[in-house]
């Protein structure tokens, strides 16, 4: 064979080899799109869309996904009656179906004073987990927001270190303690429980839930596990009390009456609702003068595990095996078949309460069944043991109710 052929041969393999390695770069770089972000108090639309297409460049220079291009994605969700926003991870799951995107980004922009706050989540479509979180404080020029933070807040959920030229909020929180005052965030005075007043004595309080990592199992393995950063939140103490629902919706549907145990035979829908009235007096009663809003909802499941195991590595938050799972829970051996008033166990290490048993659990994550079903977590009073391990999960339709479920809150930034 002579050198003309060879040569001819190597060229008519190049795009054989270069549809190989593009294949093979698809499948390692899964498509993202980045939604325009919700501008908050102090910021405009059109600045809000300017961190938006900053952060979508600084992800997109990282080779790490394979990016839809925002004008495409503003056309396609225009097509089928939707914007290129989306508030919650519900909202943001379905556009990201609708743009075959594997993730997707969605966060907010807030300014308080001359202290510019972003808080943005990577969100997976298929499984509804939050892959990651990012809090930027930054204090200066709009024009060094899009230079500096926007790309900060970028790098940490791409889990790149960030410029040193502007501190995340967790790094504030963790130089200062919890600082509260005018213009710091809610990141920023994180550590401290919050205590929010429903009225008439009533509380519903938060223990702070730290900054850190979730391991969890790869699909497919028993031993593998990946990595899920964390941010730091709020999550209840106890689940949401029969006297806390009554004190704000003003009926109590509960099956198992008792101002103190967990309020039950709510969908939810029912639960949005909820967590819409105690957001508002939240941000009108709770917080430290000048600081930015909280936003109240349901945990996503990735947040609940954290926060359940609290770092454990054990088979239930309190140890190994049935004795330790029965000094953390109410459920099918100890129970009687009902619930129990909040907070009778022992707590995780975090100070949480009932996060085995009692009631399960509704968690913000819509996954596709039959239909649009929820996920709900940890078990209840009438189930055994099995159903308390890590990672496990039901899911029920948005208006599905039981005496056996119930849910727990988070505030967080925005």
């Amino acid at each position: 064979m002579n050198k003309t052929i060879v040569q001819h041969l190597c060229w008519l393999l190049v795009p054989t080899i270069l549809a190989v390695a593009l294949s093979a770069w698809a499948a390692d770089n899964p498509t993202c799109a980045v939604m325009t972000f919700q501008a908050l108090s102090g910021v405009n639309e059109g600045q809000a869309r300017l961190v938006s297409e900053r952060i979508f460049s600084e992800i997109g220079s990282s080779d790490k996904y394979r990016m839809i291009e925002r004008d495409q994605a503003e056309k396609v969700l225009k097509e089928n009656q939707m914007a290129l926003i989306a508030t919650d991870t519900s909202g943001a799951i379905e556009a990201g179906k609708i743009l075959a995107a594997q993730h997707i980004v969605i966060g907010s922009v807030g300014k308080m004073g001359n202290l510019f706050t972003i808080n943005s989540r990577l969100v997976s479509v298929e499984s509804g987990y939050v892959k990651a979180t990012a809090t930027t404080d930054h204090e200066g020029r709009i024009e060094d927001l899009l230079r500096v933070a926007a790309v900060n807040n970028a790098r940490q959920i791409l889990g790149l270190p960030v410029n040193a030229d502007v501190l995340s909020s967790v790094a504030t929180a963790k130089t200062n303690g919890a600082a509260t005052g005018a213009g710091k965030s809610a990141a920023a005075q994180s550590g401290q429980p919050l205590s929010i007043s429903l009225g008439q004595g009533i509380r519903l309080e938060l223990v702070w839930i730290p900054d850190g990592n979730l391991a969890v199992l790869k699909a497919g393995s028993r031993s593998a596990r990946r990595i899920i950063p964390m941010q730091g939140f709020w999550l209840g103490k106890y689940e949401v009390t029969q006297e806390q629902w009554t004190s704000l919706m003003g009926n109590n549907p509960s099956n198992f009456k008792g101002p103190k145990h967990p309020v039950d035979n709510v969908s939810f829908n029912d639960v949005y609702k909820f967590c819409r009235k105690l957001e508002a007096i939240c941000n009108a009663e709770n917080l430290p003068v000048g600081a930015l809003p909280l936003k109240v909802r349901l945990p996503v499941a990735t947040e609940w595990d954290y926060a359940c195991w609290a770092g454990a590595t054990t088979e239930y938050n309190t140890g190994d095996g049935v004795l330790n799972l029965a000094q953390a829970a109410w459920y099918a051996n100890n129970s009687s078949d009902t619930t129990h008033p909040v907070g009778e166990k022992k707590p995780n290490r975090w100070g949480l309460y009932d996060m085995h048993g009692n009631v399960w659990e509704w968690c913000d994550n819509q996954i596709q069944s039959w239909g649009k079903q929820y996920l709900v977590k940890g078990g209840s009073y009438d189930d055994r043991a099995s159903h308390f391990a890590l990672q496990y999960s039901d899911d029920h339709r948005s208006g599905y109710t039981s005496d056996n479920l119930g849910f727990r809150v988070v505030a967080a930034g925005f």
